[in-house]
């Protein structure tokens, strides 16, 4: 008896249909269990070049750096030649000093547009300011300096003083005590036009009597001053173009650089007590 294991079996029962079975599977081909969906295509680009060389993206250029105003300052003086030396400077958004050359002119470079003020300052030329404006790459700014008045001239040196030597000591003189009226008739006038009689001196005044019958006619002194008292008389006086009559007891005081005339009014001379101050007496010792 065969005894058969059951893939044996399989295979015996299967065996006959197999040819049949092979040319089923070649007639029909290989089955299609799953559609398989195609990868997306890349999005369209640059065609490659000749090589396989792929183009490298374009370099971003950098933003370039914005351009400050240069200024240009020319400097001159009314008659339109250059002024050097002078010292210029610029106060507004930025600041900035400089000198003016031999051509007169100065540049300042890196400025901001904006306002500015300018100041020139030379010695011998008058201080002056000006106010721009910069708004475009190149400016040039034309100044005139006007020359400074010349200073003041120095008031004339004064004449040297002369000193004057110192006056010496004048005398005291001698206290003198006396009675005019007795004085007088003890010393008549007689017959002579006018009489003058010294009484009294010192270093500093001198005193006199005077008797007058003929007029005293532009009496003047420089240098002294006079008063005169009226003893005895009476007279016509005109002193400093005044005319008045004066009498016994009548004080008249004559200044320095004072003219005056006296005439005798009546039969009798006018008698007179005359002090003359400020010079020395003649006499005085």
């Amino acid at each position: 008896m065969l005894t058969l294991g059951v893939p044996d079996m399989i295979l015996a029962v299967l065996r006959p249909a197999l040819p049949l079975a092979l040319v089923l599977l070649m007639g029909f081909g290989p089955c299609e269990t799953e559609a398989q969906t195609p990868p997306a295509a890349p999005p369209p680009g640059p065609a490659a070049p000749a090589g396989g060389t792929q183009p490298k993206p374009a370099a971003r250029r950098a933003p370039s750096a914005a351009v400050r105003p240069t200024l240009t300052v020319e400097v001159t003086d009314p008659a339109g030649a250059a002024v050097p030396s002078v010292s210029v400077h610029v106060d507004g958004a930025v600041e900035r000093s400089g000198r003016t050359g031999e051509d007169g002119v100065v540049r300042f470079t890196g400025l901001r547009s904006g306002a500015y003020r300018l100041r020139f300052e030379r010695e011998g030329f008058v201080r002056l300011e000006r106010d721009v404006t910069l708004s475009t790459r190149q400016a040039t700014v034309d100044v005139v300096l006007t020359p400074a008045p010349p200073p003041p001239a120095a008031p004339p040196a004064p004449p040297p003083t002369t000193t004057a030597p110192a006056e010496a000591p004048r005398s005291v003189g001698e206290p003198t005590a006396l009675e005019v009226p007795a004085f007088v008739e003890q010393n008549l006038l007689g017959r002579e036009p006018q009489k003058t009689s010294v009484v009294g001196c010192t270093g500093y005044a001198t005193s006199r009597v005077l008797q007058v019958r003929d007029p005293l006619r532009d009496q003047r002194r420089e240098d002294a001053d006079e008063t005169l008292y009226v003893v005895a008389g009476e007279a016509d006086l005109n002193m400093a173009g005044r005319a008045g009559v004066i009498e016994a007891g009548t004080l008249v005081v004559v200044p320095r650089g004072t003219t005056y005339s006296l005439s005798r009014k009546g039969r009798n001379p006018v008698v007179l007590l005359s002090v003359v101050s400020g010079p020395p007496c003649p006499g005085a010792k």
